[in-house]
């Protein structure tokens, strides 16, 4: 169990802090009591500048893990290899498959998978630790593993593919992980993108910690661009598994935003690039 958790938002779609970079993604600097750690990396631009603006010194992180094989997530990892060498990176093996953004007109696609290899990566140093199923990385620090859909995701976007025997297919994002960590307060779960789906994602992470109710829930929702019903089904949703706090950042949206700041009030929070969190 861990007395403090702080979260460092060192990318994110939004920014309002001065002299920081905005950018299409995602990657936080969690620090616990044992470890500090890198959860996803942006496109790389934003993570190189705002960590220096920041001042903090990616060459003392213990530990990446990557959520989901999107550039927007794992894009910054040459840049963390440069300063931490020998980093180790904890995600799925299917980290690295094929991902595409197809449009109604199938030849209007683009590549949204990993600018990496895996060979890439550890040629640059990378320690790569891939499974699919839950474990912990740390003291009270879970990874959930892949993430079972007994529930439809709240947002299925079917532009989403992932090419299979040089056919594309609707992307199930099986590699999709999030983090759990375990505060005096109760479990803090942080997420990538949330594209199994907010009520599959939380109720695995019940399951993999065997508790029953979540302190805190962190990262992207995917409801950018959800329909107001929908955002209102998602806010009771977080809040029947007994989550007190929110803090929201990339892919949740600007409408989203808005209906939980009036659902959690002061215990909402909107982790743009520059902002942090502690908790308790």
């Amino acid at each position: 169990m861990n007395s403090k958790v702080e979260i460092f938002c060192l990318c994110d779609n939004n920014i309002y802090k001065k002299g920081l970079y905005g950018e299409h993604g995602l990657c936080y600097l969690i620090k616990t009591d044992t470890h500090s750690i890198l959860f996803d990396s942006g496109q790389g631009l934003a993570l190189r500048h705002n960590s220096a603006v920041m001042r903090h010194k990616l060459e003392e992180i213990d530990l990446a893990v990557i959520s989901h094989g999107h550039f927007d997530h794992c894009g910054g990892l040459q840049f963390a290899l440069k300063q931490r060498k020998s980093l180790p990176i904890y995600a799925h093996p299917d980290i690295f498959s094929r991902k595409y953004r197809v449009e109604q007109d199938e030849k209007d696609s683009r590549y949204v998978g990993s600018p990496y290899t895996r060979a890439t990566l550890e040629k640059w140093g990378a320690q790569l630790e891939l499974d699919s199923k839950p474990r912990e990385i740390g003291p009270g620090i879970l990874l959930t593993g892949s993430i079972p859909r007994p529930y439809p995701p709240e947002i299925e976007d079917e532009s989403l593919c992932i090419e299979v025997e040089g056919e594309m297919q609707r992307d199930d994002f099986v590699e999709e992980q999030g983090l759990i960590i375990d505060t005096v307060e109760g479990p803090l779960l942080i997420t990538g993108c949330t594209h199994a789906g907010i009520k599959n994602t939380m109720e695995h992470a019940l399951q993999v910690s065997g508790r029953d109710s979540l302190f805190a829930v962190s990262g992207g929702l995917h409801l950018l661009k959800a329909a107001p019903e929908v955002i209102s089904e998602a806010v009771e949703t977080i809040k029947s598994f007994g989550v007190e706090h929110v803090a929201v950042s990339h892919c949740t949206g600007i409408r989203a935003i808005a209906r939980f700041e009036e659902a959690f009030g002061n215990n909402f929070h909107s982790l743009t690039a520059g902002e942090s969190i502690s908790f308790p």
